[in-house]
């Protein structure tokens, strides 16, 4: 017996020396791995928050990082990526057990942009214009259309939704408005991407912005509210890796811009207008007193969604007597109207005043009736031909009629 169990205690002893030696690989792989948690947070973690605050900041100054910076940052993410494979080696067992909750309050749904309603009309066009800046071969998309159609609102929609669907790395809008300060539009966009410019000339700020939206993958420029042509170069805007869209009254700007494609926002339907219009003044304006007096008002406003929800609010919960009182005013159009372009008025007043046969009146008419449409102060009729006038344009030529006297 003593002879047979020899072997069976010495297979014992090595079970029991292999057991010990991998329990004790076990221990010291899990202190080793603690310890080097230990190295990386108190060394590393500092090291490498303080060279990317350094990096972050010389980026946003579009400045370029040497390449041993960069070598050196790779460097650390290799080893970060190992020490977290221990980790998670260490610790995927067990981490169950340190779940406290199984769930999150559900997102709050975004807040949809004042005015901005799911009409038919307006959804088309959000949708043409962004398909338009899928296409690779777009650069620069131009939104045109009359005062207070909703172009402005229409583009903020668009800045929503391309950030949400990740189209672009990033979005930033700027008001250009009229006499267009290029200092100030470089600073504003500077600013949207964590960028300060210190240069006080132009071409520097350009230079500087340039190479700053060069760093970003793919970015969409916004520039609202063009009363004239803009130079995109000018401003540092690049032609490469980056996209433009426009807004303007003129579809000449767009022209000249050499914006593919020009898409014009179009005045309301009767039926989208006279929804808008109650939604702004209540239901109110179905009653008998005041249905038929409210449905003249809101055709005044001729289906300009600024117009609309203006007028409606500003009417909403008065009596009838200021409902007639509106509707007088609106069709003499003698309250004070939106800044046109003064210069196709003035051009459409003088347009026979130099005129000597009739052949030349009737050039002088088509050039003019062709500006007026540019500028979106006419639109075109149902009938081949023909010609409506807007709300903006019959404000701005009492305004301008009555200077004159």
């Amino acid at each position: 017996m003593e002879i047979a169990s020899a072997p069976i205690i010495e297979v014992g002893k090595c079970a029991a020396v292999s057991a010990k030696r991998r329990l004790g690989y076990i221990i010291h792989y899990k202190r080793n791995v603690e310890d080097l948690q230990n190295k990386v947070d108190k060394d590393l973690v500092p090291l490498v928050a303080n060279i990317r605050r350094k990096v972050d900041f010389v980026l946003r100054r579009g400045e370029v990082i040497h390449k041993v910076v960069e070598g050196w940052l790779h460097k650390v993410k290799d080893v970060r990526n190992k020490q977290a494979e221990l980790n998670q080696g260490v610790g995927e067992i067990t981490s169950w057990r340190s779940f406290t909750a199984v769930s999150d309050p559900a997102p709050l749904p975004p807040r949809p942009l004042e005015h901005f309603n799911a009409f038919e009309s307006r959804q088309s066009t959000k949708k043409q214009v962004i398909q338009s800046l899928k296409a690779d071969d777009t650069y620069l998309v131009g939104i045109y259309g009359m005062g207070g159609v909703g172009k402005t609102t229409l583009v903020k929609e668009i800045h929503k939704e391309v950030e949400e669907t990740k189209l672009f790395d990033k979005v930033v809008m700027v008001v250009v408005s009229q006499n267009p300060d290029l200092k100030r539009i470089q600073g504003e966009i500077a600013e949207q991407l964590g960028m300060e410019i210190e240069e006080e000339g132009l071409t520097t700020r350009a230079l500087r912005l340039y190479v700053r939206l060069m760093q970003e993958k793919t970015i969409l420029v916004i520039l609202d509210d063009l009363w004239s042509e803009v130079d995109v170069a000018a401003i540092g805007i690049p032609h490469g890796g980056c996209k433009v869209v426009i807004t303007t009254r003129s579809r000449d700007i767009c022209s000249r811009m050499e914006a593919k494609p020009s898409i014009q926002v179009q005045v309301l339907s009767e039926a989208d207008s006279w929804e808008l219009f109650r939604q702004n003044a209540g239901d109110v304006v179905d009653s008998d007193a005041l249905h038929l007096v409210s449905k003249e008002v809101a055709n005044e406003c001729k289906g300009l969604p600024l117009a609309i929800v203006t007028i409606a609010k500003a009417l909403r919960g008065k009596d009838r007597e200021m409902w007639i009182y509106a509707a007088q005013q609106l069709k003499k159009s003698s309250f004070d109207g939106m800044s046109a372009v003064n210069t196709s008025i003035k051009f459409s007043e003088e347009l026979f005043e130099d005129a000597e046969t009739l052949g030349e009146a009737r050039n002088k008419l088509h050039a003019a009736v062709d500006k007026l449409l540019s500028a979106s102060l006419l639109l075109e009729g149902k009938d081949d031909g023909d010609v409506m006038t807007t709300l903006p344009f019959r404000l701005q030529l009492r305004k301008a009629r009555t200077t004159q006297l």
